[in-house]
């Protein structure tokens, strides 16, 4: 705006309705919403016509008053850039007339009668034509962002000496918008993303056309800074309409019901009162925000707002109906199929999917018998590590209602196997067979292989210590204790067909936390002859 100037009441009503199109642009609407688009559309080219009437016949105005106070040179003056003003307008103006008439193309065409277009819905031929390819910024949305934001340059700087100075920008992006400053996926995009991606070409037009209500507008603001008519001349509208807009009408349990009642013409001091189901609605800026809390069960829930507005003296009540869907989201454990088996002190890890909910969904988990709960980088990711035997019940929850819960069996982790392995190569030793004298050998504990499969990281075991025997003629020669897991054999005094019993101490296991456990192993003896 320039300079705090009072608006007319068609500016502001203009404004009202440039209001109720961003707000229902900003949710994802249903088909029964496109018709308001095509009315809101007509209003706007509707006001767009009275405004341009209006500035031609200002000009003209000013023409003849110079002309009658005997064409003064500071009258004259007034009167060449009042028509070069003009003349810039209806340039921009025949470029974003153009604009819609290729919209109207993308849309298959008019209407029935010139009215409306044919594909109200489409938008992948929208946002080709207006956004470009991803990344490119190539559409024409780009270009009508520069000429829009041009002419307001232009304004600003060749009527300055009148006052012009703080004419904002007309083409703008989300980042600029504080109605979208919480919103993660609006408030980055840019003009041309934020007006046409996604974006029906009923909408599309709407929005063009109220641009060009808002470029008369400055127009006319600088038009009146050099003497030239009076807008004060109000716009009536004949038809007044209550809309709502819905966010979704597939829910579940635990979720919010949003939409969002207007009003979609109305005199910008109007005074409303809004209800959904029997209670008062929250307003904000003329927009009823309803919020409610879906309650558990599955069907179609019908609900009912109501506006109350007073047109002349009199209060007129509009009332709209719908329905929406609650569904009965089914909970899918990942890896599907898979046997519901948890291991004792093990970091296991679990998915659990509710494709339903789609990108609303975002669990909170709770678990039985002292399990802990690790949520993971994407929402439906969790962790779970049970310290206890038995079962554990996980519970998946969303908004404090819960979705569903499965029972897991805990199990101890399976003990693993002895081997014997090179210690250079890690290749495994056949003990049937007499080891060369010249090696050295290695203890390993090899893992459960279905355990490794499904918990790798928890597989990582040591060897703590062994008692090693030396056979000789049968007999038991000497033992020796040694704390690690390898052995030289060199080292044991051993001859061609001695024998060598192993016998493992202990062995340890390191989860994934820094954690360490006993393992009982089974067989602790490994037996073998050099040669």
């Amino acid at each position: 705006m320039a300079g705090g100037a009072k608006e007319t009441p068609r500016q502001k009503m203009v404004g009202m309705m440039y209001l109720v199109l961003t707000a229902m642009l900003a949710l994802q609407v249903s088909s029964s919403i496109m018709d308001k688009f095509i009315f809101l559309n007509d209003s706007l080219e509707h006001a767009y016509a009275e405004a341009e009437k209006t500035s031609k016949g200002a000009v003209a105005a000013l023409e003849k008053q110079v002309a009658k106070e005997g064409n003064a040179r500071e009258g004259l003056e007034r009167v060449k850039r009042a028509k070069e003003l003009r003349a810039k307008t209806e340039a921009l103006i025949k470029k974003m007339e153009a604009i819609k008439q290729e919209l109207i193309t993308a849309g298959d065409g008019p209407g029935h009668g010139g009215h409306g277009v044919k594909n109200p819905k489409e938008e992948t031929k929208v946002e080709v034509l207006m956004v470009g390819p991803e990344g490119s910024k190539s559409g024409k949305g780009y270009t009508l962002e520069k000429d829009l934001n041009d002419y307001v340059k232009y304004l600003n700087t060749q009527f300055k000496d009148m006052g012009i100075t703080n004419l904002s920008p007309l083409a703008i992006g989300n980042e600029n918008k504080a109605y979208y400053a919480d919103d993660a996926v609006q408030r980055n995009k840019d003009f041309a993303q934020a007006s046409f991606q996604s974006t029906p070409v009923v909408a599309a037009l709407a929005i063009v056309t109220q641009l060009e209500n808002e470029v008369l507008k400055y127009e006319q603001e600088v038009l009146k800074k050099l003497g030239a008519g009076d807008f004060g001349r109000e716009l009536k509208f004949d038809k007044i309409e209550a809309v709502v807009a819905v966010e979704s009408s597939v829910l579940a349990p635990g979720d919010e019901f949003k939409a969002k009642l207007y009003l979609s013409a109305a005199a910008s001091n109007a005074k409303m009162q809004m209800f959904f189901n029997g209670a008062a609605v929250q307003m904000k800026e003329g927009v009823g925000v309803v919020t409610q809390r879906v309650a558990g069960g599955a069907g179609e829930v019908p609900w009912e707002g109501k506006i109350i507005f007073n047109n002349r003296g009199k209060d007129t009540t509009f009332v709209v109906k719908g329905k929406y869907k609650v569904i009965s989201p089914e909970l899918t454990v990942v890896p599907k199929g898979a046997n519901l088996v948890m291991y004792q002190n093990c970091f296991n890890e679990w998915a659990f999917l509710v494709p339903a909910l789609g990108a609303s969904y975002d669990p909170s988990f709770s678990a039985t018998n002292g399990a802990r709960i690790i949520k993971g980088g994407s929402s439906d990711a969790v962790t779970i590590v049970p310290p206890n035997l038995g079962k554990v019940t996980v519970a998946v929850s969303q908004n404090g209602t819960q979705i569903g819960a499965r029972d897991f069996d805990v199990k101890p982790t399976p003990p693993p196997t002895l081997v014997l392995v090179n210690p250079n190569t890690g290749a495994e030793i056949d003990e049937s067979s007499p080891v060369p004298l010249s090696v050295a050998v290695m203890v390993k504990a090899k893992p459960d292989p279905n355990f490794f499969s499904l918990l790798p990281k928890e597989c990582n075991y040591q060897i703590t210590g062994m008692e090693v025997a030396v056979i000789k003629g049968g007999d038991i020669a000497k033992k020796q204790q040694f704390p690690g897991s390898t052995l030289n054999l060199s080292s044991l005094g051993l001859k061609k067909g001695d024998g060598v019993t192993i016998k493992v101490n202990s062995v340890l296991r390191t989860s994934p936390s820094g954690g360490t456990e006993t393992v009982n192993i089974t067989k602790r003896s490994l037996a073998f002859n050099v040669r």
